[in-house]
């Protein structure tokens, strides 16, 4: 989304300015699912599934990307 005071209808930005967002996103996402199902959902079972199902992105190396990219639907898995 973008600002309406830009007077733009679509702008580029990244950093953690962005992905910040994106994530807290992804980890919303996972919470409403266990929460819908039942599942008890505590940070440290989240913060393991979004962990052991990030994908590493081939051309970058860890210090660019970190534990690689969010998957949400295999973190749900």
């Amino acid at each position: 989304s973008v600002p309406n005071w830009t007077l733009q209808k679509c702008m580029l930005m990244n950093g953690t300015s962005m992905s910040s967002p994106h994530a807290a996103g992804c980890v919303a996402l996972l919470i409403s699912a266990c929460k819908a199902e039942g599942i008890p959902a505590s940070p440290a079972r989240i913060y393991r599934a979004i962990e052991n199902t990030a994908k590493f992105v081939d051309g970058l190396s860890t210090l660019q990307q970190g534990w690689g990219m969010i998957q949400v639907d295999k973190a749900w898995e």
